[in-house]
């Protein structure tokens, strides 16, 4: 099952007679190979002249918060 399928729990869930530990460890580095596939690709053409907000349509707008003193979201 892929994330493409559109059922998100079936994507997810682990595969019968699969190792937990193993299913998670091999998940999470295809994640951020996928991710830093993506920053790849965006780091090429988004700046902070050419992109000053990072968004996700006109409703959405994303946010950094970091710190010692940030305990949540902006």
């Amino acid at each position: 099952m892929t994330l493409g399928s559109g059922n998100m729990n079936l994507a997810v869930e682990l595969p019968t007679g699969e190792d937990l530990s193993e299913w998670l460890a091999v998940n999470t580095i295809e994640f951020y190979n996928e991710i830093n596939i993506l920053y790849g690709v965006l780091v090429e053409f988004c700046t902070p002249e050419t992109c000053p907000i990072m968004s996700a349509g006109p409703k959405y707008e994303y946010r950094w918060a970091e710190g010692p003193n940030t305990r949540t979201p902006v």
